[in-house]
């Protein structure tokens, strides 16, 4: 049976993902910055997970939630803009001491190997290896 503890547990959790699907939508629909921001909100109120930072990295690098902007180039086109969102991303995550999951490193790896920078692919490498 079904508790009253079970029912306020499953809503708390999908109340606090609410402001991870907040910061893709505002991402999504107005880019980077507007995603940054509501990343921010959450991060004032405490609800910010690694799911949070996913989603912001996704806006980033133009993944398939962002397409209207156009995908990553797999070639390793650089791409200033994206980079330096993928960047603050990365940085703003170790602000507030989220260890990355084991694909988003991956994705912060091709990103950097993409653009050239190998000793910062080498510190997305190092932290797959933290986080397995």
């Amino acid at each position: 049976s079904v508790t009253g503890k079970a029912v306020f547990d499953s809503l708390r959790h999908r109340l606090r993902h609410a402001s991870n699907y907040r910061i893709l939508a505002r991402g999504v629909k107005d880019g980077f910055d507007a995603a940054e921001a509501a990343l921010r909100a959450a991060r004032d109120v405490g609800a910010v997970d690694p799911l949070s930072y996913a989603f912001l990295f996704d806006v980033a690098i133009g993944t398939k939630h962002s397409e209207p902007r156009g995908a990553w180039k797999p070639d390793g086109s650089p791409n200033e803009v994206r980079l330096a969102h993928a960047n603050r991303a990365w940085e703003m995550m170790a602000e507030d001491g989220i260890r990355p999951s084991i694909s988003l490193c991956h994705r912060m790896f091709g990103v950097w190997a993409g653009n050239g920078q190998i000793e910062r692919a080498e510190e997305a490498f190092d932290a797959m290896r933290t986080a397995s």
